[in-house]
């Protein structure tokens, strides 16, 4: 992201238009994530390129937070990273990206309203 915020990313002409110029591959994915989570809630791993490509996301970020994980406790030798930070760490990590999401929704509906 070149060190810009996600609310920066949202708030962009670019992703803006990004958005406009995406909307049949969004409603796709969005229809391979239900796929995938009626999947998962019967007991079945979900196979194909996008279970795949975030199964391998999802290992970069286990490798980034263990690696994390090892700088802090060699600096805070009084101190011990846990799972529990893992978790605090993905729940921060969403909360921005949400956050995010709702700014743009926001934005998106107040440039709706403007144009009416």
């Amino acid at each position: 992201m070149d060190g810009k915020s996600l609310t920066a990313v949202f708030a962009s002409k670019a992703f803006r238009k990004l958005m406009e110029e995406s909307r049949d591959r969004l409603a796709c994915g969005a229809a391979l994530r239900e796929s995938m989570r009626c999947q998962i809630e019967a007991g079945i791993v979900p196979t194909g390129y996008r279970a795949a490509c975030l199964d391998h996301l999802s290992d970069e970020i286990i490798t980034l937070l263990c690696a994390a994980a090892e700088k802090f406790n060699r600096e805070h030798p009084d101190d011990l990273f846990s799972a529990a930070d893992f978790l605090d760490a993905l729940a921060s990590s969403r909360k921005k990206i949400m956050d995010g999401v709702h700014q743009f929704q926001a934005s998106l509906a107040a440039n709706t309203e403007s144009r009416s």
